[in-house]
């Protein structure tokens, strides 16, 4: 069998399985291919070859050859080095669950070898950008950045169904179905979650309740979509009001 050419790539990690007792299955997310899954023999016990550096977040240079076939989807992973482990958002707790859950979403939301370098520089500017003080503002930025880059742009500013912008006095509710808020004369019984603050100022000024009320909507939200709740939303929930 005719191997293909061996490939060095930038990559963020998303996700790890064990696989056997010393290998593992990774999740990557490339600048040449977008989403990739490889497989890195022996990874837990070689210093040389990997390092240790497969953790979530982390951003490497690999070494990997393609799969050999059409009917095979899993990279071999040859080599590894680290080029930035984030230390700083990894001694700050809800910082690395934010960044962990958006590399889960990456995961779970993008369909795999579409490649997307945009979509590559923006997790590698949220990586290295998200703040780590209680800057709302920014920090609800990032989550709509967020859904927008996962497909699920919600309309915020005005009701989905008349497009009319609301008045502050307005009751709101976003809509899963329809992505985003619908007013109350719009909306239908049951329909979507009562939305408290005004959209219009979220982007600049925004306080801790309301970002936690936004962040537990658009949790619900994607699970809507992906059917699922994601792993990391339960690690974020445990110290959403503790960290803040």
């Amino acid at each position: 069998m005719k191997h293909k050419e061996v490939q060095e790539l930038e990559a963020i990690v998303l996700g790890v399985i064990p696989y056997g007792e010393f290998d593992q299955i990774v999740s990557l997310y490339t600048r040449q291919h977008g989403k990739i899954s490889g497989f890195a023999p022996s990874a837990k016990r070689s210093k040389k070859r990997f390092g240790g550096c497969f953790q979530i977040m982390a951003k490497l240079l690999v070494i990997a050859s393609p799969p050999a076939s059409s009917q095979k989807t899993l990279w071999r992973l040859q080599e590894a080095k680290l080029t930035d482990l984030y230390l700083g958002h990894r001694s700050h707790l809800f910082s690395l669950s934010t960044l962990s859950y958006f590399c889960e979403c990456v995961s779970t939301f993008l369909p795999e070898g579409d490649p997307n370098e945009a979509m590559y520089e923006w997790l590698c500017n949220v990586l290295k950008d998200y703040p780590q003080n209680n800057d709302f503002g920014s920090m609800f930025r990032f989550e709509v950045e967020l859904l927008s880059a996962l497909g699920f742009r919600p309309s915020l500013h005005q009701c989905v169904d008349c497009l009319k912008n609301f008045e502050d006095k307005r009751r709101r509710f976003f809509s899963f179905e329809k992505g985003g808020v619908v007013c109350d004369q719009c909306s239908r019984e049951g329909e979507g979650k009562m939305i408290e603050s005004f959209p219009s100022l979220l982007t600049s000024e925004i306080s801790r309740l309301d970002f936690i009320a936004w962040i537990h909507t658009f949790h619900d939200f994607l699970s809507f979509n992906s059917e699922k709740t994601l792993k990391s939303q339960s690690f974020r929930n445990e110290i959403l009001y503790e960290s803040l």
